[in-house]
């Protein structure tokens, strides 16, 4: 929006700096996108009339022009057509500079001497006419500095209205938060008295699209405006047209209130009626286009009912006031502003008052700025209002009632602002504040819409106070910032373990098909299944990650890698377990899948992944978390290999399975190799409360290791043996599991087992009489478990 700097001065008083004014504008949120200084560049340019025209000797298009200032006569070469003598116009004299830089001396044009030249309105910045002379009025002072005469000297300043302050759409609204920035009173334009009653009559057919509308009947003489309306007008980026249209202007742009005058003469009945448009209907605007209406637009029709104006767009071509006008109906309404935007996009119709009524106008404001109209009317057209104004208001729009809590405003900002400052800027924006206790009730006027709630109005205490003048703090926050959960830290420490035996994490997608599953014979899961799949193959949340980390095995695979050792860390669905809890179950979960052979030793040759070599990694985990040992008990698994299958446990809690897969699942995904695989379930791993740490000191004394084998069936867990093994003797230390081996000499569903035991004593090197005694208490307690044996 352009906003003439010397209008400004009219409502409040500036600083003499253009550039303070500028940054106030910007520290206000009234963004300066450029300054339009037209005159600046213009010097030595005076009004001089034309005494003589005369043709040039030497060039049919050039004229020769006799001049006089006060100073005395000249003769200027000139081309423009429309010079004559007795006319007063520029006249850029030797030494003057024009907008662009230009620099005029004297010079020969087709051999004859030009001193300097006639100005056109584009050789003046003032616009893009050049096809004749600038002609200025009669009477203009000989000799006088066209700058001043034509107001070149004015500031204009472009500014970048956000759609949410539609005050700041007018003059008196950017005054007003100068005015308070500045602390400083607000001079508001002089209205005149009206009074309201039964004037023309005017009827609401709706109320939604129209929540108030006042209309005034006013005789006027149409005629050409004054010079600074012009100026006014021009300097805002409009053109003048009559006095009383170019007085509806000026409102609007004063106030920010759009204005309309209907040629009483051309209404039926010289009556309003808004209503909405009908089906099919139609209306030629003043622009001489027909325009199809929809059931959305609103209009306002005559007492024919014939449309008259799209309202809040554009007037009708009908009515429109012409020289020929001796009495107007003045409208001044509120408009609802979201049919206003949709009626002005639809059509492509963007004016000045739809920019403003799409945004919001002040409802409240509608009388007043009819009545700054006929004070303007009475001093420009000869004005008289004939008979009252009708106002139709059914439901007056109320203000928005916020309580402030000035601490809190404080606490906010980070600022010392104190309560009597903030009321006072309160206040002189327009808002109305009792003070009660430590709160402030205020009252938010309507013309500004985008004060509902508290925060508002801190954002209104940090504008006034200056962004630039908080102070820039950081904040004391008790604790420690960004600290990961014992829960984050753990899934990081499990990861790392994973990575750590050699495994590459894959993430893959959430959405499986059925036959992904019955590819790996989890079918029988529990499935969460999707209403509206994109694709067939994606209708299913997956119950379990193994599919997804097939697929990829079997993708890397046909590309040419044998060896793979995969993970994936995701989420798991399942049916949720009681009505009332519609959303699926999600379990976080890990799987791990290794196909290939391995390499123990560099100098060894490669052997095949085991079922150990899995079981190994699941250990460090449970190791990791410090939730205890692992625990594999045989299990069936429709996707397992029976007796290479087992569930696992900790303590009481199961966390998954672990096997070889069935070779019917590892041909289905077109796998070569047998492969080992997994799944846990993270969320019970992090369910079991982790050992407390607790030092010991190493022992000084060395320790004594012996290996024991025992025979077993091998349906039966190890677990036991070994538990039975540590429990054998205080001097064990340690008992680990380091060898099973079915089949051969041991019998048909026999196992062998060896465990590693290591004793040790803190007060004392052990002896061999120590040593052969513990080894054999471990052995009786071990042989007290059903079904084992000794092997020697």
């Amino acid at each position: 929006m352009r906003v003439p700097v010397s209008w400004l001065r009219e409502y409040v008083d500036l600083p003499d700096d253009l550039a303070e004014i500028t940054d106030l504008c910007d520290r206000l949120g009234l963004v300066v996108d450029g300054v339009d200084a037209p005159g600046a560049e213009v010097s030595g340019v005076v009004a001089a009339e034309i005494l003589a025209v005369l043709p040039h000797p030497n060039a049919d298009r050039l004229q020769l022009a006799d001049v006089r200032i006060d100073e005395g006569d000249f003769r200027v070469v000139c081309g423009a057509p429309n010079i004559a003598a007795g006319q007063i116009v520029p006249w850029a004299r030797p030494g003057a500079t024009l907008p662009g830089g230009m620099k005029l001396k004297k010079a020969k044009i087709r051999g004859e001497a030009s001193e300097g030249m006639l100005c056109s309105a584009r050789e003046l910045g003032l616009g893009d006419d050049h096809e004749g002379i600038l002609v200025l009025p009669a009477g203009t002072a000989l000799g006088g500095d066209v700058k001043d005469l034509l107001g070149l000297d004015e500031v204009v300043l472009d500014l970048d209205v956000t759609p949410n302050r539609p005050d700041a759409m007018s003059v008196v609204g950017v005054a007003r938060d100068l005015a308070a920035v500045l602390d400083t009173d607000l001079r508001m334009p002089a209205v005149a008295a009206v009074d309201t009653g039964h004037g023309p009559s005017i009827e609401l057919d709706d109320p939604d699209g129209c929540p108030r509308y006042c209309g005034a009947v006013i005789d006027v003489s149409i005629g050409a405006s004054p010079d600074w309306l012009v100026r006014r007008l021009e300097g805002a980026g409009m053109r003048s047209i009559n006095n009383v249209v170019d007085i509806t202007n000026f409102v609007m742009l004063e106030l920010g209130q759009p204005l309309h005058a209907f040629d009483l003469d051309r209404l039926s009945d010289g009556s309003i009626r808004v209503r909405r448009a009908r089906v099919d209907e139609t209306m030629t605007t003043l622009d001489g286009v027909e325009r199809h209406l929809e059931p959305t637009d609103v209009l306002i029709c005559d007492g024919a009912d014939v449309p008259q104006a799209v309202a809040g767009v554009m007037g009708g071509h009908d009515a429109e006031v012409s020289a020929d006008t001796t009495t107007i109906l003045l409208e001044s309404a509120y408009f609802d502003a979201p049919s206003i935007l949709q009626t002005s996009k639809r059509l492509g119709l963007r004016s000045d008052a739809s920019s403003r009524f799409e945004r919001g106008t002040d409802p409240n404001g509608v009388l007043r700025a009819l009545a700054r109209a006929v004070t303007l009317f009475e001093q420009l057209a000869n004005g008289r209002l004939s008979g009252p104004v009708t106002d139709v208001y059914p439901v007056p729009v109320k203000e928005a009632a916020i309580t402030v809590r000035p601490d809190r405003v404080r606490s906010i900002l980070g600022t010392d602002v104190d309560d009597e400052q903030m009321v006072l800027w309160l206040t002189r924006l327009g808002l109305s504040i009792e003070t009660r206790g430590t709160e402030l009730h205020t009252l938010a006027p309507t013309w500004r819409p985008d004060l509902t709630r508290e925060i508002d109005i801190v954002e209104e205490v940090a504008r006034l106070a200056g962004f630039n003048s908080i102070a820039r703090t950081v904040p004391h926050i008790d604790g420690q910032v960004g600290k990961l959960t014992d829960a984050q830290l753990a899934v990081r420490s499990i990861r790392a373990v994973v990575r750590g035996a050699g495994c590459d994490e894959i993430a893959t997608l959430s959405l499986l098909a059925e036959s992904d599953l019955v590819r790996c014979h989890v079918d029988g899961l529990e499935r969460v299944t999707v209403t509206n799949p994109l694709r067939f193959e994606e209708s299913i949340l997956r119950p379990s990650l193994l599919p997804g980390v097939l697929r990829t095995v079997a993708f890397n695979q046909s590309h040419g890698s044998r060896n793979l050792a995969l993970f994936e860390m995701g989420r798991v669905f399942a049916r949720p377990t009681q009505d009332t809890t519609p959303r699926p179950l999600e379990t976080q979960s890990l799987a791990v899948a290794m196909v290939g052979s391995v390499d123990e030793r560099p100098y060894a040759s490669q052997r095949d992944i085991e079922f150990f070599d899995l079981v190994g990694v699941i250990d460090r985990i449970t190791q990791t978390l410090r939730i205890g040992d692992l625990t594999r008990v045989e299990a069936d698994f429709d996707w397992l290999q029976s007796g290479r299958s087992a569930a696992l446990s900790v303590g009481d809690v199961a966390i998954g399975w672990i096997g070889q897969l069935e070779p019917d699942v590892v041909s289905a995904w077109d796998i070569e190799g047998k492969v080992v695989a997994c799944q846990l379930s993270v969320d019970a791993l992090l369910s079991i409360e982790p050992a407390k740490r607790w030092y010991a000191e190493p022992s000084r004394f060395p320790a004594s290791r012996v290996d024991l084998a025992f025979v077993m069936s091998a349906d039966d867990p190890v677990a036991p043996v070994v538990a039975a093994v540590r429990a054998g003797s205080p001097l064990v230390s340690d008992a680990r599991l380091i060898d099973s081996f079915e089949g051969g000499s041991i019998g048909e569903g026999m196992r062998s087992v060896a465990v590693h035991v290591v004793f040790r004593s803190d007060e004392a090197t052990l002896n061999d009489d120590q040593i052969r005694d513990a080894r054999q208490a471990c052995i009786d307690v071990a042989l007290s478990v059903t079904g084992v044996s000794f092997r020697r």
